[in-house]
């Protein structure tokens, strides 16, 4: 529910596995900036950043998205904050840093299920 509280920069992508109600459950001061990813540029980010994940993790997810990429892509959400409301990316000297926190991230959630 606190999903991007505090949000001052950047871009936030959810990734909703279920198809039940297209509508994710988030803090209503934070309704305003959720989005579905509609830009070009946008879903080629978002595309490269799973891809990137999947590389960098082995996530049996992010290789079934990416499998099934137009189905995937609408059960994305974009969460931005006001300032970032123009923008349909995140700046690319960001991407490297992202990757790099989606796959620490993942590792260490699967060091601890062991």
């Amino acid at each position: 529910r606190n999903v991007a509280a505090g949000m001052s920069g950047g871009i936030l992508y959810l990734y909703e596995a279920s198809a039940r109600d297209n509508a994710l459950d988030i803090n209503r001061d934070n309704a305003r900036n959720v989005f579905r990813v509609s830009s070009e540029a946008g879903e080629e980010q978002l595309k490269e950043l799973v891809q990137k994940h999947q590389e960098l993790t082995g996530s049996r997810r992010a290789a079934e998205i990416l499998e099934d990429w137009d189905a995937a892509l609408p059960r994305f959400w974009q969460v931005a904050p006001a300032s970032m409301h123009q923008s349909d990316v995140v700046a690319p000297e960001a991407l490297d840093k992202t990757a790099v926190a989606m796959a620490a991230g993942s590792r260490r959630k699967a060091k601890g299920s062991k």
